[in-house]
């Protein structure tokens, strides 16, 4: 953060009706060039657009290189009914400075403590109970770790769980629920559908 600071770069927290044509345009092309030729992944957690929610429901925060040019941004859904911030996006070109993200979010939280905001959610780490480093698993679940590491060159799911450790976060559980162990396979190939792991089309997936 103070490396960042020091070289000139800068954070704004700005709701989508102060964003112009030029900064949206900025926005986005930051986004598409992100993700690359990839497909638009985040189903668990993103948003179907960046502009989809109005000013009472969303907020962006941009960070600036020291000539005032968007090298990044977050985008954060406000839940009102339990005043959080959900994050949905965090694209950034490929030539921002190490910690570009890390900063992004601090200074998200000191704007959010400022407007009254008790929460904000990161990124969903699924396994996270199995790939902690200092998890004390039976042999079962030893296996099971040894698995999930071994698609780590498909699927970031250590990669996730260690950015969230990095601002020592109080964790919330998500379950599965299901009412046969058989359904199990058909949740998982929708789910990896859902997240464009599997090679479906967009008109197979809905």
């Amino acid at each position: 953060m103070t490396r960042l600071q020091r070289a000139g770069y800068r954070a704004e927290v700005v709701r989508p009706r102060e964003i112009d044509a030029e900064l949206r345009a900025e926005l986005e092309e930051i986004a598409r060039v992100w993700r690359g030729a990839e497909p638009a992944r985040g189903f668990v957690m993103a948003l179907d657009a960046l502009f989809r929610l109005d000013d009472d429901d969303a907020v962006f925060v941009d960070g600036r290189d020291p000539e005032g040019a968007p090298m990044g941004f977050l985008h954060f859904a406000v839940v009102q009914a339990s005043a959080a911030l959900s994050l949905s996006s965090m694209p950034r070109l490929r030539t921002t400075p190490n910690g570009f993200n890390e900063w992004l979010i601090c200074e998200t939280v000191d704007w959010a403590r400022e407007h009254g905001l008790q929460r904000l959610s990161l990124n969903f780490a699924p396994f996270a109970a199995l790939l902690a480093p200092e998890a004390k698993l039976s042999r079962t679940q030893s296996i099971e770790r040894r698995a999930l590491l071994a698609l780590k060159g498909r699927f970031q799911l250590d990669n996730l769980l260690l950015f969230n450790r990095k601002f020592f976060p109080d964790w919330q559980r998500r379950f599965v629920v299901y009412e046969r162990r058989m359904d199990l396979p058909r949740i998982g190939i929708a789910a990896l559908a859902a997240e464009a792991y599997l090679p479906f089309s967009g008109r197979d997936r809905e």
